[in-house]
């Protein structure tokens, strides 16, 4: 009978880890998207409303010369205090074109074109995570203390097993 508790509890100890796992998967639901078209001829800011934190930031026509800077919360500010930017992501028209991330603050888009400026499109979409498997945490909790009380009992047994067959 021992070697089925061991394997019941090892089953049920794996069956938790994996609703545990498994809840916290998560999946991005586009919520709007827009376009902005703009004739830059000089350094602009573009601040976007930030409904949920999450964008995707596509650059789909800009002047070859055209910075778009994304900033946010800390970046910006300092672009305020000093009009640097160091760590903040940079899409251009013939490198990276696409950006997909988190901004807690505020989303602040920085067109900055170096020579002549031009004709800019740029696609903003906003998403919102959602965990459709959530709700599996609670039985997954569940059988983990479940398990992990069996575990604790069958370890006692067998090492007060041992130490009567010591004596």
């Amino acid at each position: 009978m021992k070697p089925v508790l061991w394997t019941f509890t090892a089953v049920l100890l794996i069956a938790a880890l994996v609703l545990i796992v498994i809840s916290n998967f998560s999946v991005y639901h586009i919520v709007s998207t827009s376009n902005l078209s703009i004739m830059v001829h000089e350094r602009m800011l573009l601040n976007i409303s930030n409904e949920t934190g999450i964008f995707k930031v596509n650059v789909i026509e800009a002047p070859k010369d055209t910075l778009v800077i994304l900033l946010s919360g800390e970046n910006y500010q300092k672009f305020l205090m000093n009009e640097q930017v160091s760590s903040a992501p940079v899409l251009k028209i013939d490198g990276k074109r696409e950006f997909f991330g988190e901004f807690e603050d505020c989303l602040v888009i920085l067109v900055n074109p170096y020579v002549k400026g031009g004709f800019v499109e740029i696609e903003v979409s906003r998403y919102v995570e959602k965990f459709p498997y959530a709700y599996l945490a609670i039985p997954g909790y569940f059988l983990f203390i479940i398990s992990m009380g069996l575990l604790f009992q069958l370890v006692k047994h067998t090492l007060r097993s041992r130490s009567k067959n010591f004596i």
